[in-house]
């Protein structure tokens, strides 16, 4: 089951330096390993919020990464 929405597609491009935690909490959901929470609000708060401020991604990608990567099973 994981803690990923798997509703929400990520169909653009993630920035590089994003991925690395984007793979950690992909593995961290597929064992649901509660240490996910970290990596994914690690994720949210700071690396997109950075990569916004920056340029590198839009509004409404940052907010797609955070309903994929912060909404729960009992959510979707």
């Amino acid at each position: 089951m994981g803690f990923i929405n798997e509703k929400i597609a990520i169909d653009f491009e993630i920035p590089k330096d994003i991925i690395p935690t984007v793979e950690i909490c992909e593995e961290l959901s597929k064992q649901n390993n509660w240490g996910y929470d970290e990596y994914a609000d690690f994720l949210i708060d700071n690396l997109c919020k950075e990569a916004y401020r920056q340029g590198h991604i839009t509004k409404k990608q940052w907010d797609a990464l955070a309903e994929r990567y912060l909404s729960y099973p009992e959510d979707n």
